[in-house]
């Protein structure tokens, strides 16, 4: 029975390690060791930006959302609202920010011969308002038995990724893996956002 209810979380985070970190390896086997120093930067970076609704959601908030899905719908709904308008400033504000910080700071934290990272970065920023409100949005998918629609999902973006690395590496080198990157996570949203209003809040729609 553990096996069974726990199967689903186990398999999410494979798929999560696919479609936001396999591009590191097919850069490296696809382009060279160098390339994939470029671009492991600039991911880690994004990394770190990421730890705020990482920590806000899955610490902090995860254990009331499961609360209110189960007894307050009316709240659960207004908080699922608010958090996608506040995740969603928030990370446009975080993106700037990583735009006017970026070219000042990687070459100080790596040192000049990363100066590549720089507009690595630039196109994985990105990223970050669209994962800010997938955290959001994501995280009401984790209630009640819609944990299997979710890791369908992500494993559906985690195939897409692969795809297009494949397609855009060898063409763009790593400038293709950060679009590559900047694509499965617009996909990832977007299918979270629709299966959210039809599935979880159908009845507040």
């Amino acid at each position: 029975n553990i096996m069974q209810k726990a199967w689903p979380f186990g398999l999410s985070g494979v798929f999560h390690l696919i479609y936001f970190q396999s591009d590191i390896i097919l850069v490296k086997y696809i382009i060279g060791d160098e390339a994939a120093g470029l671009y492991n930067v600039a991911f880690m970076i994004l990394v770190v930006a990421l730890m705020f609704p990482s920590v806000v959601y899955q610490r902090f908030l995860l254990p009331k959302i499961h609360r209110w899905a189960n007894q307050d719908k009316t709240l659960f709904y207004k908080v699922y609202k608010q958090g996608n308008l506040v995740m969603l400033g928030l990370g446009l504000f975080g993106m700037l920010l990583a735009w006017w910080l970026a070219p000042y700071g990687i070459p100080i934290l790596f040192g000049e011969h990363y100066q590549q990272s720089i507009d690595l970065f630039m196109i994985l920023a990105l990223s970050i308002p669209i994962l800010f409100v997938a955290s959001s949005v994501g995280a009401t998918l984790v209630t009640q038995e819609h944990m299997k629609t979710k890791v369908k999902l992500m494993g559906l973006v985690a195939i897409v990724n692969i795809l297009l690395n494949v397609l855009f590496i060898p063409k763009y080198g790593a400038t293709g893996a950060a679009v590559a990157t900047v694509i499965s996570n617009l996909v990832l949203v977007m299918l979270f956002y629709i299966t959210a209003n039809k599935v979880v809040f159908v009845s507040q729609n």
